[in-house]
């Protein structure tokens, strides 16, 4: 198959781990692949990879798209070198991840890919695909009837100066997804009941795919002793690690700081790696503040070391954080909100109310040092739902049936 690939980023962060993992699995097997992306830097030494904007347009979408409230409504040459690019190439498929991100005029390609009855697989990795113009809906409930009276606030993702446009947005986007024959979505199983519930894709093509991270080449577990010498770590004491930037409220570090600081049990050790604050007086004495760590494989390190990992995140789809915890050995806790409950089931992964510091407490007080059984049962659950193998299988039989079906399933 001739297939080519969309996100608003290669390599780097969560979706960009995923949309390269896909292009290097699908070239791989066989296919001719083209991964376009917006953000990050370029890699000549890899000509599939193809940036098609530069910053000074980022830049430009971004302060535009503040001033109007309109995200994804500019960007209009990278989305023309988008759009040459599939004249050219001819794809059987288009797969589309992230369409925001101030790189790209989804609606305009999204017209095109219409108009020209290609099969575009979109999948969820966040809730884009079915609000208005935002990425989470978090407690709002209003995606279900057009997102009518946004009341999310301006400074929250994507920015806006002086008002919300999911009104606006959403009826773009019904615009473009009614008739859309060969256009399917895919998501976790949360963000497929999630979506049926919206007014946008209630009657819609969505499966059900879970996120796939690198079970084999980075994330399985790694001897962790230098490491553990390193930070001070008593063989003993109990780590408890949560991945995440301190400054991303979304990510709820907060209340990991929280957790740390009401467990006086010195046989417990707390280690947030992503802290990018400057005072650290006020830290708890049993946490331990890491800042980002680039290198994926010392990252799997960290997981490797951990007896709990600790996810606080208040919105997110499907954590890759967890998954990359769950392949290095380690089971996780976190908050029943939103995707996050859905990574792991019991005893391998447990959950409590959201915000609720104390019921984790509880947990991590339940904590002991992990065992080569649990460090296996983790292991082997990661591998059942998040290899690359699972989820490539996934998606070549949906790209194969699009194409044997002929009109989208």
């Amino acid at each position: 198959m001739k297939i080519v690939i969309v996100n608003s980023s290669c390599k780097t962060s969560s979706t960009g781990k995923i949309a390269y993992g896909l292009y290097k699995k699908l070239t791989e097997a066989g296919n001719d692949c083209i991964l376009a992306y917006g953000n990050n830097e370029e890699y000549p030494e890899e000509p599939r990879l193809i940036r098609i904007t530069n910053q000074r347009e980022i830049v430009f979408h971004n302060r535009i798209s503040y001033m109007t409230g309109y995200e994804g409504r500019y960007s209009h040459r990278a989305t023309q070198r988008l759009i040459a690019v599939l004249e050219e190439f001819k794809p059987d498929i288009v797969q589309l991840y992230n369409l925001h991100g101030f790189y790209l005029n989804s609606f305009e390609l999204l017209q095109y890919l219409k108009k020209e009855n290609i099969p575009t697989v979109y999948s969820m990795l966040d809730e884009y695909a079915y609000l208005g113009s935002c990425c989470y809906a978090f407690t709002c409930d209003k995606f279900r009837i057009n997102c009518e009276g946004c009341q999310k606030e301006l400074k929250q993702y994507p920015r806006s100066m002086w008002r919300r446009t999911g009104k606006q947005v959403n009826r773009l986007k019904k615009n473009i997804y009614d008739d859309f024959e060969r256009l399917v979505f895919v998501g976790p199983e949360w963000v497929k009941n999630r979506a049926l519930e919206s007014s946008l894709l209630k009657d819609k093509k969505i499966k059900v795919v879970d996120e796939f991270i690198d079970t084999d080449g980075c994330f399985y577990p790694r001897e962790a002793e230098t490491l553990r010498r390193k930070l001070g770590i008593d063989e003993n004491q109990i780590v408890i690690l949560d991945v995440a930037p301190s400054h991303d409220e979304r990510k709820g570090v907060k209340y990991f700081i929280e957790l740390a600081g009401k467990i006086q049990d010195k046989n417990y050790v707390f280690i947030n790696v992503g802290y990018s604050g400057d005072d650290m007086s006020g830290l708890p004495h049993n946490f331990i503040p890491v800042s980002f760590v680039a290198d994926q494989n010392e990252l799997a390190v960290y997981y490797s070391l951990a007896d709990l990992f600790v996810c606080t995140s208040m919105a997110d789809t499907m954590p890759n954080v967890c998954l990359d915890s769950l392949a290095c050995g380690t089971p996780v806790a976190g908050f029943r909100i939103t995707g996050v409950p859905y990574v792991a089931e019991e005893p391998l992964g447990r959950f409590v109310g959201p915000g609720n510091v104390e019921e984790l407490e509880q947990i991590v007080l339940e904590t002991k040092k992990k065992n080569m059984d649990t460090v296996e049962r983790a292991r082997s659950y990661a591998l059942k739902r998040y290899s690359p193998e699972v989820y490539f299988d996934k998606m070549n039989e949906i790209y194969r049936e699009m194409l044997r079906d002929g009109n989208g399933m």
